[in-house]
């Protein structure tokens, strides 16, 4: 199986970037501890520079996905310390729908079509399967984020699962989450680590949600179950 020489150069560069990032000093500086020392300088900058603020916002969360660094949890909750809760969840909605989306047809790019055309007939039972359930799986994926973020963007792309599938599932799923770590924003100062955001109250509201959520999944299972009882 040959590699392209565009394909060799992309995967070298998100290669590079992420050594570079990871074993560089300035992940030190964004980290959680730096964001609570200096926030109030961070919100006074942007709030005098907000429209390319957001921007840049908007950027961090795409270069975040693209290169599987780990900063979207620190990025949401910032968003929810400067620009409120409201504007919060829409500015880090629209950048990790973006970036997810930068980063599925990326990978596809790269991996995914590739091993549908190595292996489309073992594939094909696979396929057929995810693509009548495909929008509802990947809602629920991102509903209960047990599954990390940027890992479901890569696994996505070794699928057929469309771009506009892909998009709208992502948007809609990660809702609940960002209201929740916005909401930590703007209570910053009574939490001491990202982890904090999940209080009692936060953690019963995502369990509600969770399970509205799986609802739907669990009344059509009954169904086929009941079908299949019929039949015979």
């Amino acid at each position: 199986m040959k590699i392209s020489k565009i394909k060799i150069l992309i995967i070298t560069l998100l290669l590079a970037v992420i050594i570079i990032f990871r074993f560089s000093p300035i992940i030190d500086y964004l980290t959680f501890e730096s964001f609570i020392k200096y926030k109030n300088d961070f919100k006074l900058l942007i709030n005098a520079h907000l429209y390319i603020s957001v921007l840049l916002y908007i950027l961090a969360y795409v270069i975040s996905n693209v290169f599987l660094l780990p900063f979207s949890a620190l990025l949401t909750i910032g968003g929810g310390f400067i620009f409120g809760i409201l504007f919060g969840t829409i500015f880090s909605n629209i950048g990790s729908t973006l970036g997810a989306a930068c980063s599925f047809l990326i990978y596809k790019y790269l991996f995914g079509k590739t091993l549908q055309n190595k292996y489309q007939d073992k594939l094909t039972n696979f396929n057929k399967n995810l693509k009548s359930n495909s929008s509802y799986y990947l809602l629920i994926i991102r509903l209960v984020p047990i599954i990390p973020f940027f890992i479901v963007n890569i696994l996505a792309s070794f699928t057929q699962v469309s771009l506009a599938t892909f998009i709208w599932t992502t948007s809609l799923g990660i809702i609940p989450i960002s209201i929740i770590f916005t909401m930590a924003g703007k209570k910053i100062e009574t939490i001491s680590k990202p982890g904090d955001v999940f209080s009692r109250q936060m953690l019963i509201i995502l369990s509600l949600i969770i399970i509205s959520a799986l609802i739907p999944m669990i009344i059509k299972t009954c169904k086929k179950i009941k079908r299949k009882r019929t039949s015979y």
